[in-house]
């Protein structure tokens, strides 16, 4: 083969070459940047938490209320995780008392019930248990908001975890003197405009949905014939009667 050509054969070869490794770096590049999650950790955490709702950019609700927060945190080891079942939220945040451990709180909690330091922990409604298979022990816990004091057609940042021991009413947004055990979950949403439901119309909706069982009973009325003899009775003076007491 003369020079020239063999030449020009290893300049086609080397120019493939550098054009194959640049397509397979831009390749895993771009994959990498599509990787998102709701999740944030750094490091490898005994407690870990994730978020089921609010997915991230989601619209919340309506008009501030009916705002889904659904949150899981996992454990093999149950004195980090200690929760019990609970079916009623409370009446203003705090801490939790069926999942101690538990701290919530939302960018735009309105600063009557605290701020967005204040631990939504104590309205979550719902708290379960449960034993998986591979021996873990998960701690599911549930809010919906019914009252718009979280914002109104805003941007919101939902922020949970767990902490060793008992949660503070008002948790510190650097997390400073807590024992956090699971990673932070984080989440930006939406809570969306619009017009509240009304109280009434909740209540109404309640009512409508309950299917209640009348029993109708029917009297049957039994006409009895008593036949008497006449007696002769001696008329005697009665007393007269004491009038009713006032």
């Amino acid at each position: 083969m003369p020079p020239m050509r063999t030449t020009r054969w290893l300049a086609v070869g080397v120019t493939m070459a550098l054009l194959l490794v640049a397509c397979n770096s831009g390749g895993s590049k771009k994959k990498a940047t599509t990787v998102t999650s709701t999740t944030s950790t750094t490091l490898a955490t005994a407690v870990t938490g994730k978020a089921l709702s609010p997915e991230p950019d989601s619209v919340q609700g309506v008009g501030g209320v009916g705002i889904v927060v659904d949150l899981a945190f996992r454990t093999k080891d149950v004195s980090l995780l200690q929760a019990e079942v609970r079916t009623s939220g409370g009446a203003k945040p705090g801490v939790n008392s069926a999942f101690p451990g538990l701290v919530v709180s939302l960018s735009t909690t309105d600063s009557s019930l605290g701020g967005p330091s204040a631990n939504l922990a104590d309205l979550f409604q719902i708290v379960s248990v449960s034993k998986q298979s591979d021996g873990t022990t998960e701690v599911w816990a549930t809010w919906v908001n019914a009252k718009p004091l979280f914002g109104v057609d805003v941007d919101s940042v939902l922020e949970a975890y767990v902490v060793h021991g008992g949660a503070p009413p008002i948790a510190p947004t650097d997390h400073v003197g807590l024992d956090v055990v699971s990673n932070v979950v984080r989440v930006s949403f939406h809570v969306a405009g619009g017009v509240a439901p009304s109280s009434s119309t909740s209540t109404s909706q309640v009512v409508s949905s309950t299917t209640t069982r009348r029993t109708t009973t029917t009297a049957r009325r039994v006409t009895t014939t008593v036949t008497t003899k006449p007696t002769t009775t001696t008329p005697s003076t009665a007393p007269p009667t004491s009038p009713p007491s006032t």
